[in-house]
């Protein structure tokens, strides 16, 4: 639902307007019903050895952000991982999966930290063209099962049917 703010009204009171009526929607419904068209179920399934540590849902963008189980969370250069090292999971401690709605264009990356911007970041692996973000997740976990040897006993997900996707 949008709204405008109130005359007088500050943004702190209109986002606690938002929040109260986001708990009193979920108070009215059963967890298993609530579902929204652009959350994704497979970001709150990390990678084997991640957590998530943001997901980042703009109106023309979705930012998944995982940091490394053992990495503290880094927010700015200060508290990071070296980012003057070759970019690996050694060195750099956040996977960033970032998808465009309207194209489905998505990129795969390493950051030292947190709010790390695109020239800290390095791509490992090219999606393909329109993949959409269930397709850069997928790709994101097979990549991090290759590099670190970790796999998992279940699917993950939202991702079980994903092998069948094609162009």
């Amino acid at each position: 639902m949008e709204r405008s703010f109130e005359v007088g009204e500050t943004q702190a009171e209109a986002t606690a307007w938002g929040v109260e009526r986001a708990v009193a929607w979920m108070d009215r419904h059963a967890p298993d019903e609530w579902d929204h068209p652009h959350v994704e179920e497979a970001v709150f399934d990390p990678p084997v050895g991640f957590v998530l540590d943001r997901y980042y849902l703009e109106e023309r963008e979705h930012i998944v952000c995982y940091r490394q189980e053992n990495a503290e969370k880094a927010v700015c250069m200060a508290g990071g991982r070296t980012a003057d090292k070759e970019p690996s999971l050694e060195t750099r401690a956040y996977l960033y999966i970032e998808a465009w709605r309207g194209s489905g264009n998505a990129t795969i990356s390493l950051a030292p930290w947190l709010r790390a911007h695109d020239h800290e970041k390095h791509e490992v692996v090219e999606p393909p063209d329109e993949c959409g973000l269930a397709v850069a997740l997928k790709l994101a976990r097979e990549w991090v099962r290759e590099e670190a040897g970790h796999t998992r006993d279940a699917p993950e997900a939202g991702q079980s049917g994903l092998e069948t996707w094609s162009e």
